[in-house]
Parts: structure tokens; C-alpha cells; sequence
């Protein structure tokens, strides 16, 4: 039986739309107890919190993820507008080690405030923040309320650029006056251009003297201080 040919049946295509899905420009990796975050060439934006007990949550790209046992965090971010918060936590860990750098760019850098009314730890702690600005006006923000036990050892090294550096430890209002607070150190490396330092710890009526006797500052070379 003969007739006209058929024709093939045309197949319709269909096109699923996918679930959006965050991909970080930021890697982070754990190997033992160092926590290292790479970044590249784009404005990348990361933030850090101590949750104590040596767990650290981090947060890049929209995506967050807890590790543990960290006792150093390694950060290069590369070139680009970064943005590294670091948060500090209600109970800190013992000894935590920050190492930060942003690389070039006009960058920012910021600590915030612990918890209002954070008890102290049950052993002296300290953040040790190792911070690397590049090239670029950056910008770098502790605003730390310190509390007994918990000390910072700061070290910052701007590069080139009108730089910004603003660090400022005061104790915490719940505690005593007249307490005893722990060492802190600050010390600011500048290279070309004009750069504004400013340091406060304070207020005196509220720190012992053994406190203040602990507090350095590395005036830079170069740059404009106050």
C-alpha cells in the first residue's frame, strides 16, 4: 500500500530553569588546624566569626560553613576592593592567629565589638592580627570592646596609598573599675602618601597601670599620625 510519506514528528524542546546556586570567588580550605582563604582578582567580601572552642564560622559568596580545631586563619585575597571582617566571640579562643592579606586595592579591614557583657575566659586569651593592606587607600576598623583575660597584639603594615587606621580598645562597661585588662599592642607600618593613624585606649580612670604600661605603638616611619 502506497501513500504520501510521512512526516517525522517534530520533537519539542523544553528548557528547566535551574535553582540559583551561590558559587564563592573565595576558597577556603583546612588543613590541620590552619584555615586558609583565597581569593581572586574580583571585590571579594569575607567574614570571619570566632564562635569559640576553636571553631570558626566563615562566610564568602553567600555561602557559610563552620570549621573546628582552628587555631590560624591565612587569608591572601588577591587584587581587588576587598572586605575581611573578623568577629569576635562571646567566649574567645584560646590564642587565635589572623593573618590577612588583602592585597591591592582600596581595601577595608574590619573588628568589630564583642557581645555586649561577655564573661571573661576561664584562661588569659589573646587575637593576634597580622593585617597586609597592599597598594590602594585602604581602610582598617577595631573597634574592640576589651574584656579581662582577652588581649590583642595588632600588627599592620598599609603599603602605599592614603591609608586609614583606626583602633580603638576600651573596657568593657560591665566591668569593675580599676580592672586589670590584659596587654595590648599595636604596631603600624605606612609606605608613600599620606596615611591618618589613630590609636585610643582608654579611658584611664577604668585601667590599671599595669595595663597601660603594656600598651606599644610603632609610630611609621612616613606618613601623617594623630
Amino acid at each position: 500500500m502506497t501513500g504520501r510519506p510521512r512526516r517525522p514528528r517534530s520533537l519539542g524542546l523544553r528548557l528547566d530553569s535551574l535553582e540559583p546556586r551561590d558559587c564563592p570567588a573565595v576558597a577556603v580550605v583546612q588543613d590541620r588546624n590552619v584555615l586558609h582563604l583565597t581569593g581572586d582578582a574580583a571585590d571579594d567580601v569575607v567574614v570571619a566569626a570566632d564562635q569559640g572552642g576553636h571553631a570558626v564560622r566563615v562566610q564568602t559568596g553567600g555561602v557559610a560553613q563552620t570549621f573546628t580545631g582552628v587555631a590560624r586563619i591565612v587569608a591572601d585575597l588577591a587584587a581587588g576592593a576587598d572586605t575581611f571582617e573578623f568577629r569576635p566571640a562571646e567566649r574567645p579562643t584560646e590564642s587565635l592567629h589572623l593573618r590577612v592579606d588583602l592585597g591591592e586595592g582600596d581595601n577595608r579591614f574590619v573588628c568589630p565589638e564583642p557581645p555586649t557583657g561577655s564573661p571573661p575566659p576561664d584562661a588569659p586569651v589573646e587575637y593576634a592580627f597580622d593585617l597586609r593592606a597592599g597598594s590602594g587607600d585602604d581602610v582598617v576598623i577595631i573597634l574592640s570592646c576589651v574584656v579581662p583575660g582577652l588581649g590583642f597584639d595588632v600588627g599592620a603594615d598599609l603599603g602605599d596609598g592614603d591609608n586609614n587606621l583606626d583602633a580603638t580598645f576600651r573596657p568593657d562597661p560591665a566591668a569593675p573599675p580599676r580592672t586589670s585588662m590584659p596587654g595590648i599592642s599595636v604596631a603600624v607600618a605606612t609606605g608613600a602618601r599620606a596615611d591618618t593613624v589613630k590609636v585610643t585606649v582608654g579611658d584611664a580612670e577604668q585601667l590599671s597601670g599595669i595595663a597601660m604600661q603594656k600598651v606599644k605603638w610603632l609610630r611609621p616611619a612616613t606618613g601623617t599620625t594623630r
